[in-house]
């Protein structure tokens, strides 16, 4: 028993010791995060923030049901609604910004895959920025 309780507390030494530690950047931002729930009186939310391909911060907040108190984790999965058009919106942004696209830009060139039932709607249409 002694040898076990000496095995775990090594074990949890070693874990705080060399444990991920929190970025000085993002001091306050759990803070931030709360007050801005409360601001907007909203249920809950997830954050994760990935740098050079690895996630260094990812934290829930608030409840993912507030009726049964159940809160957000990292894990739970939110309906994404219509936050897709959003996406593309700043995509278009991005790739305009890279000069990979214009406003001038032919659609069905840029994205082969992208057509109408009418060929001349397919052909026609334009990026509006």
């Amino acid at each position: 028993m002694t040898k076990l309780k000496l095995f775990i507390f090594l074990l949890l030494t070693t874990n705080l010791t060399f444990g991920q530690k929190i970025d000085t950047r993002l001091s306050g931002l759990d803070t931030e995060i709360e007050n801005l729930l409360k601001a907007y009186n909203a249920v809950g939310l997830s954050v994760a923030i990935v740098e050079n391909n690895k996630t260094i911060y990812s934290k829930g907040f608030g409840f993912r049901d507030l009726e049964n108190k159940l809160p957000v984790t990292t894990s739970t999965i939110f309906p994404i609604g219509s936050i897709t058009k959003s996406f593309t919106a700043s995509l278009l942004g991005i790739l305009e910004n890279q000069n990979q696209l214009s406003k001038k830009t032919n659609l069905h060139c840029t994205f082969q895959n992208f057509n109408f039932i009418m060929t001349k709607w397919t052909t026609s249409l334009q990026l509006k920025i």
